[in-house]
């Protein structure tokens, strides 16, 4: 218990707001490919911390990503 307690103050919250721009995780990230895959908008958020993502061609993607999955985007 003290473990976790110990961790929860060491992570930092991340929310994402729509028009942001992010990278989300690769799903089977081979050993000498990219981890990350992006940049992509974020166009809504949910209550839950999902979030719908577009491609910079507003086309978008086919399900929601968790806030867990995605990290901000620095031009």
């Amino acid at each position: 218990m003290a473990m976790k307690a110990w961790f929860d103050t060491k992570t930092a919250p991340c929310a994402f707001m729509p028009g942001d721009m992010v990278l989300q995780c690769a799903l089977n990230p081979g050993k000498l490919q990219n981890k990350w895959e992006g940049p992509f908008v974020v166009s809504r958020a949910s209550v839950r911390g999902a979030y719908h993502l577009t491609n910079l061609e507003d086309t978008p993607l086919p399900h929601p990503w968790n806030a867990e999955a995605l990290k901000n985007y620095y031009v």
